[in-house]
């Protein structure tokens, strides 16, 4: 908590000596004199809970798949924790901030720590300004905000609907942990790899005659629907009329080419899927031959300079996840590489899977995941094949707008969250909007003093500032990260080349005004 907030406690304790104490307690140093603990205590518990941004206590996934050590990004940022000790030959995968069970994060009042969930729930300035049923607040929040350090790729896999989350949980709630669905977003810090969506049905026929391991694999059938799927969207073609699958504008003839893409891909995908663990790994021995002529699949290989991007990341799934079949979802997905600051959407059952660098993610609140492919985890393959949306082309980017200096929104088309990013250069300053609904915010690099102003009239005087209108303060660095009450806006000043994001239930500008 800044200098600020603990002045204000001093004030309100009344005393000379209070307030020596609490100087002293900014500025790391002792008291000359003996000061009234119990009173300067109890001030300073009372500022801070009266503080609209509370810091949280998050959970560290330790996944096989994560950054190691230092390298990783997750693993640096949870060094804020109180008793984190980086361990570098420890995968650090994932950062969880939120309310899920799996990995509920808690808020420190008064020496203590409170379940997030908890803290929504009891505290009227933090749980927003819709009133909460018991469902709702057994609920929390409804999006889960992650930061991901990937080393190694995860799991070909894809996030149920709604309807199918239910069932799922019904039927084996050992492995489908809710009965929600999970749309996700992720975004850039790093130069970040995914396999996303399918690739258009021509491209995939290109792949199917480049690579004659995956034609065999999957058999003659399989090819065969998918040449006639790609002649019979082209006949279209020639009619003159549009077959890309992405004009809004024309949703007859968008479910005309889904008909005919949407069970070729099906055949296929379930053909590769459900193949024989034999001939699987037959047929990536000889890819891996073909490839490198022979020669070690590590290293440097005079042989794979001429690959394609495609045979270069096959081959690199292959050294992660040797005679695996998601080896092959190399040549049936879109293969993208995100720059810092962009991002990507994935809908309930499409299929992904991240494969290099750090991320931000959000998600609805849920951990369900049906996975197939390069992973040692419970694969539910009939069920990944059987709901699959089977949609072909381009994924879905998400583009930021800037709604403030330096401050840029992810809105994806979902109503449980949406993202902002801000970055500060040193010595500047910039103001976050205040949302309507509880907000979790995290500092992924640099430093600097955020003040919180509410901005309702229902706020109090300690909720909005001292008596004379001072917003509190908060010192913040890398890996600090808070729970934000609703309709409470942050003025951020940079120290040093500050970013931090914040993620919050999606509403519209003009609703928080």
């Amino acid at each position: 908590v800044g200098v600020a907030m603990v002045e204000a406690a001093t004030a309100a304790a009344g005393s000379a000596e209070a307030e020596a104490a609490a100087s002293a307690m900014a500025l790391g140093v002792g008291c000359v004199s003996e000061p009234p603990a119990e009173e300067v205590k109890a001030a300073v518990d009372k500022a801070v809970s009266a503080a609209r941004m509370q810091p949280l206590e998050c959970h560290v996934m330790s996944y096989a798949w994560g950054k190691e050590g230092v390298e990783s990004l997750v693993g640096r940022l949870a060094q804020q924790t109180d008793g984190f000790e980086l361990n570098d030959k420890k995968p650090y995968a994932e950062l969880w901030m939120g309310t899920h069970p799996n990995g509920p994060s808690s808020v420190r009042r008064n020496g203590e720590l409170v379940p997030l969930d908890e803290y929504l729930s009891e505290s009227a300035s933090a749980n927003g300004s819709k009133e909460l049923s018991a469902k709702d607040r057994a609920m929390g929040l409804p999006f889960l905000f992650k930061i991901l350090s990937v080393r190694k790729a995860l799991s070909i896999q894809a996030h149920p609907d709604k309807s199918l989350a239910a069932q799922l949980h019904a039927d084996n709630p050992d492995c489908y942990k809710d009965d929600n669905h999970k749309p996700e977003m992720a975004m850039a810090v790093t130069p970040f790899e995914a396999l996303c969506s399918f690739q258009s049905l021509d491209k995939i026929a290109q792949n199917l005659t480049a690579c004659p391991e995956l034609a065999e694999l999957v058999g003659e059938g399989a090819v065969g629907v998918v040449s006639a799927a790609v002649s019979a969207a082209a006949a279209l073609v020639s009619h003159g009329k549009e077959v890309l699958g992405v004009d809004r504008d024309a949703p007859a003839v968008e479910t005309t080419r889904a008909d005919i893409v949407a069970p070729a891909l099906r055949t296929l995908f379930t053909a590769l899927m459900t193949a024989e663990h034999a001939a699987v790994a037959t047929q990536l021995d000889k890819l891996t031959v073909r490839l490198t002529n022979g020669k070690p699949t590590s290293g440097d290989n005079a042989a794979t300079a001429a690959c394609s991007a495609t045979d270069k990341l096959a081959l690199r799934l292959f050294q992660q996840y040797e005679h695996d079949v998601g080896v092959f979802c190399a040549y049936l997905l879109n293969y993208v590489t995100l720059q810092p600051g962009e991002a990507l959407f994935l809908a309930a059952n499409e299929p992904h899977a991240y494969i290099y660098g750090d991320c931000v993610e959000c998600m609805a609140t849920s951990d369900n995941v049906i996975r197939a492919g390069l992973t040692p985890k419970f694969k539910d393959v009939d069920v990944l094949c059987d709901s699959l949306t089977y949609h072909d082309g381009e994924p879905h980017f998400v583009t930021p707008k800037q709604i403030a200096d330096g401050v840029y929104r992810y809105m994806p088309p979902v109503p449980e969250f949406l993202v902002d990013r801000v970055r500060v250069a040193n010595g500047f300053a910039t103001t976050l909007p205040a949302a309507p609904e509880p907000s979790i915010v995290a500092v992924l690099s640099g430093s600097g003093v955020v003040e919180e102003t509410a901005t309702t009239t229902t706020a109090t005087t300690t909720e909005s500032g001292d008596a004379e209108g001072a917003p509190p303060q908060h010192d913040v660095n890398s890996g600090h990260i808070f729970v934000l009450a609703p309709h409470t806006e942050l003025r951020v000043n940079s120290d040093s080349e500050l970013q931090l994001y914040r993620a919050t239930a999606r509403y519209e500008l003009e609703a928080a005004r």
